[in-house]
């Protein structure tokens, strides 16, 4: 009888168990590549804003500024 209680509760857990893993999986398989592909698709969108709002400053016919970055200490020669 002893057993017969420890072996249900065993094949519960162990269901229970393979549920968890299995969603898991499904999570790792499913949504991490989605995942992935939406954050290449941001890249690329920024990275073609970031280009055409460069191209747009460089073409654009006010005056560029004349400041100097400033230099750091490592910069700096004795």
């Amino acid at each position: 009888n002893v057993i017969r209680v420890w072996t249900t509760r065993i094949r519960q857990a162990c269901d229970d168990y393979r549920g968890g893993v299995m969603g898991l999986r499904t999570t790792l398989d499913t949504r991490v590549p989605e995942t992935v592909a939406m954050l290449s698709r941001t890249v690329r969108a920024l990275d073609s804003y970031t280009e055409q709002s460069r191209e747009k400053n460089d073409s654009s016919s006010a005056p560029k500024p004349s400041v100097q970055p400033e230099t750091t200490s490592d910069e700096i020669k004795p």
